[in-house]
């Protein structure tokens, strides 16, 4: 039996997918950056509203930001290039910017809410484009973000005190249910990833795990860039590109989250943690810390 060029490349595209899709049930996975760098994350509301549909709705159109779809009533068609797929009430339609899709009504009216908004770690607005979210997340893996922007959004058409706000936190909540689920293999994808992204992300993995594993050492951004097999000034830029922080940025704040965490859970000394962190000493790490938190470690809890 022989196979085609084009079978043999789906083929291999799915296998890499699923390794990528295992992979993010790893706790040192590409995912990982969402907790470490959860401090330096914008989200930006564009647009919000409701809007309700006929039977013969359908239209076909590319975002220039992300769209998310809460379905209210009915049921909504979307074709995208891996297939045709179908969201009930309840549950969550997520779009990328520049990916094409098609959508109609299925079987009557329909009616959702949407969500046109912007998301970055610190300047990379395109972060979220690098893990598999383009597709329909069922409510079952995000009922409460759904259930806390279902319950706000008349507060917010109304225009009542900080309701921009609960907005705006009730869909970061919905945002971290929707990363969950694509980290397990939970979402029914309408338009997968490049392989090009593919890529990215095993390299930045790759990465991640080794400054995670060896934070107590003098890490080399020179090590970091021959684990991803490129020249330090490229790894530099591709890291940043793909995560928003340099490397030096990223083992910083990692440094400093793992540094709260010992101090909050009070079982080890000063000198303990900054020997723990690669610190040559505690009064180096508490002028870090210091710098970073505004108090010294000391004064911290």
């Amino acid at each position: 039996m022989s196979f085609s060029k084009n079978l043999f490349k789906d083929l291999w595209k799915k296998v890499v997918f699923d390794i990528i899709r295992l992979k993010g049930e790893d706790k040192m996975n590409s995912y990982h950056i969402f907790n470490e760098l959860s401090e330096k994350i914008s989200i930006r509301i564009n647009q919000c509203g409701m809007i309700k549909h006929g039977a013969d709705w359908i239209e076909s159109k590319i975002h220039r930001d992300y769209d998310i779809w809460i379905i209210q009533t009915g049921k909504v068609t979307v074709a995208g290039t891996d297939g045709t797929f179908t969201a009930n009430k309840g549950d969550v339609v997520f779009f990328v910017p520049s990916k094409i899709y098609t959508a109609y009504a299925t079987d009557g009216d329909c009616s959702f809410i949407y969500i046109h908004f912007s998301f970055s770690i610190e300047e990379n607005f395109n972060v979220l484009q690098s893990f598999c979210l383009s597709g329909i997340i069922p409510n079952r893996f995000v009922q409460k973000g759904v259930q806390m922007i279902n319950e706000i959004f008349p507060c917010y058409q109304n225009k009542e005190i900080c309701t921009s706000l609960n907005l705006k936190a009730c869909l970061m909540l919905l945002i971290s249910d929707i990363l969950r689920a694509s980290s397990k293999g939970q979402l029914v994808l309408f338009s997968q990833i490049p392989l090009q992204a593919v890529r990215s992300l095993t390299v930045i993995h790759k990465v991640l795990e080794f400054i995670h594993c060896n934070i107590q050492s003098d890490i080399k951004i020179a090590d970091l860039a021959a684990i991803a097999n490129m020249s330090e000034k490229y790894f530099i830029s591709y890291f940043k590109k793909a995560v928003g922080v340099t490397p030096g940025q990223y083992i910083y704040q990692y440094k400093m989250n793992q540094a709260r965490d010992y101090l909050l859970q009070r079982q080890l000394s000063i000198k303990e943690i900054a020997n723990l962190l690669g610190y040559p000493d505690q009064y180096t790490f508490s002028k870090v810390f210091k710098r970073f938190y505004n108090v010294p470690p000391s004064k911290f809890i």
